[in-house]
């Protein structure tokens, strides 16, 4: 039956309607079929389950079409529209793993530059900022200040410079 394997292009109201049309149809081509008398009360039964079933898809298509015509004409926009926020939102959750460093960094043990996955080096704070959310202030811890600047008095503080 094609109508209910392309259920979901319909509006749920419109194909409530329309089965309970079809539904009523069969019992009122029932109804006639087992007949006996013209004036008996199955044909009378077949005839009332006639104009119900008009009157079904009345409601369903001429009602609603005029009532609500674009709920008819765009119900698959609506689907499209809801997969497709559906969708953004994945990418959202794919773009923020993306932006977050994880697993096994190769980096080298003696200039500390990391490796990517073309195996170029670069520099550990360019590769961490492109590859996160993390910014870098650079600045000498007070071990390194006495080694590199001997000749500078720090006071036991470390110098620092925001990028």
């Amino acid at each position: 039956m094609v109508l209910s394997k392309q259920r979901d292009q319909f509006d749920p109201h419109v194909l409530r309607l329309v089965f309970a049309s079809i539904l009523f149809t069969v019992f009122s081509e029932l109804a006639f079929t087992f007949h006996v008398d013209v004036y008996g009360l199955l044909n009378l039964t077949g005839h009332f389950l006639k104009l119900v079933s008009f009157y079904l898809i009345y409601k369903a298509l001429v009602e609603t079409g005029l009532t609500r015509p674009y709920d008819l004409l765009f119900t698959s926009l609506k689907k499209n529209e809801e997969e497709l926020r559906s969708e953004r939102d994945n990418l959202k959750k794919a773009m923020a793993e993306v932006n977050t460093l994880r697993g096994i960094l190769p980096i080298c043990s003696y200039c500390k530059r990391i490796r990517d996955d073309d195996g170029h080096y670069h520099q550990m704070e360019s590769y961490i900022h492109e590859h996160s959310d993390a910014d870098f202030s650079h600045g000498v811890c007070p071990e390194c200040a006495k080694e590199h600047f001997p000749d500078m008095d720090l006071g036991g503080e470390a110098v620092q410079s925001v990028r």
